[in-house]
């Protein structure tokens, strides 16, 4: 895992000032906004995707990683909490139309990220999460990294 004090997923790797050219892997970078986003980066890498961990003020960082991910290499997983992605706003900015949302946790983390009026599914317990693909309203999912506690002592 990649500790980044905080890439854009609409980025690719190389390319300057976030112009974006288009990626071969047929899908987009994963923003993760998770209420414990240490145990949530562990949990994605423990599944063999290697995750950037934001963290409030770490976004030039990720950005430098991104860039020097190589051509072929899978899209990155930016994982980190509320205030990691609020404070990272250009960073958000420059991925809200291309990446997608992945949102574990509670109401809010959705709403500081999402910015939607309207209210998402309901979640059943903690192994769901909202997903928020380009273009397309939230939708509950199951958390395919399996369990992640969903308190705050595991950041």
């Amino acid at each position: 895992m990649l500790t980044c004090a905080a890439g854009a997923p609409g980025m690719a790797r190389g390319t300057e000032k976030g112009m974006a050219r288009p990626r071969p892997w047929g899908w987009n970078t994963a923003w993760v906004v998770s209420s414990t986003p240490r145990a949530a980066a562990a949990a994605i890498g423990a599944a063999g995707r290697p995750p950037l961990l934001l963290a409030a003020g770490g976004e030039a960082a990720v950005r430098a990683a991104i860039a020097t991910m190589p051509a072929d290499a899978p899209p990155p997983v930016i994982v980190g909490d509320g205030d990691a992605w609020t404070a990272s706003w250009s960073l958000s900015a420059a991925l809200r139309e291309d990446a997608v949302i992945v949102v574990h946790g509670g109401s809010a983390e959705y709403r500081a990220l999402v910015r939607d009026r309207e209210l998402p599914p309901l979640l059943d317990d903690t192994g769901q999460c909202w997903v928020l693909e380009p273009g397309n309203g939230p939708r509950r999912a199951t958390w395919p990294f399996g369990h992640v506690p969903l308190n705050r002592s595991s950041k």
